[in-house]
């Protein structure tokens, strides 16, 4: 197969696992725990805190005529890493209070192409899935208050025939599932696969995913107060349906098909946070629940655990 184009380039990703100071203490009270961002008729987009009730909505940022590609919130801070304009133009941290008003904006430069971002459900360190074209590499690198790693957590090799997407840290920590786009001279597949902090030479292939999937997924949460099982998934296949998948270190198991798209968990794994198509637009849902009656929702949403 030839090279992969830029566009398909939005499944590569780079990595950040870090536990810095500046994510390091818990919010005295928490903000409103769902994010979003919401598309105006003239192009603008607007970033929003809120509910899962659907109140208590307060307008975080706003980046104006450009898009909103992913947003990831920190689950030991008020705090969220956002990435917009460019996927190549690296990310920002968005500080706020704990009504949802914002307190500062840090910019993050980084000359990769961004894929995926995801905060560590602990500590507070950050993932960052990316393709650097000046070295044709794509990795996972480690992010902190104090800038990145010196070196990658993995790497992935050339960008000329594989991609990667978004990268989400396993509930418990242990490691994290990538999602894997690579051709085999014949035709592009897709799969999820899974990487432990303490063995990252060895990844495991969780489960093979359609071509046509959608690069986001989210991982469940692992607290003493979340359902069901902690290494589990949910994905978007990329035709209007979520999968929700469990697994183990043996094999994967499917548990649900429902309709939408880009899905994220619940704090307790009970509900999923989900944009359902009635077109042209999106609308945010907490299940059958409806966050955003008229609009459009973009793709880049979160639930902070």
């Amino acid at each position: 197969m030839g090279k992969i184009t830029k566009a398909s380039m939005l499944f590569s990703a780079a990595g950040l696992l870090a536990g810095a100071s500046l994510f390091s203490a818990a919010p005295a009270s928490a903000a409103p725990p769902i994010a979003y961002p919401f598309v105006s008729n003239n192009g603008n987009q607007d970033l929003y805190l809120v509910n899962p009730d659907g109140s208590g909505k307060v307008l975080l940022y706003s980046p104006g005529k450009v898009a909103i590609f992913f947003v990831d919130m920190n689950p030991a801070a008020n705090q969220l890493a956002v990435v917009d304009k460019s996927l190549s133009s690296g990310f920002k941290i968005i500080s706020f209070n704990s009504a949802g008003v914002r307190q500062s904006v840090t910019p993050v430069s980084d000359p990769c192409t961004i894929s995926g971002i995801d905060f560590h459900p602990t500590d507070s360190s950050l993932l960052v899935a990316e393709y650097c074209p000046s070295q044709d590499m794509l990795q996972v690198r480690r992010w902190t208050s104090a800038g990145f790693d010196s070196a990658p957590v993995v790497t992935f090799g050339s960008g000329q025939n594989q991609a990667i997407g978004h990268v989400r840290w396993l509930g418990d920590g242990s490691g994290f599932l990538i999602n894997y786009l690579y051709s085999d001279g014949t035709g592009l597949h897709r799969r999820i696969d899974r990487y432990m902090i303490g063995n990252l030479g060895s990844p495991v292939t969780v489960t093979s995913i359609p071509s046509s999937a959608n690069a986001d997924f989210d991982t469940a949460r692992c607290t003493q107060t979340s359902s069901g099982p902690c290494w589990a998934f949910a994905y978007d296949e990329g035709n209007g349906r979520i999968h929700k998948v469990h697994f183990d270190s043996m094999s994967a198991y499917e548990d649900s098909v429902q309709a939408g798209s880009t899905p994220h968990f619940s704090p307790d794994n009970s509900q999923l946070l989900y944009r359902l198509q009635n077109k042209p637009n999106f609308l945010l849902k907490v299940d059958n629940f409806s966050l955003v009656a008229k609009g459009n929702v973009g793709p880049g949403i979160d639930w902070r655990q």
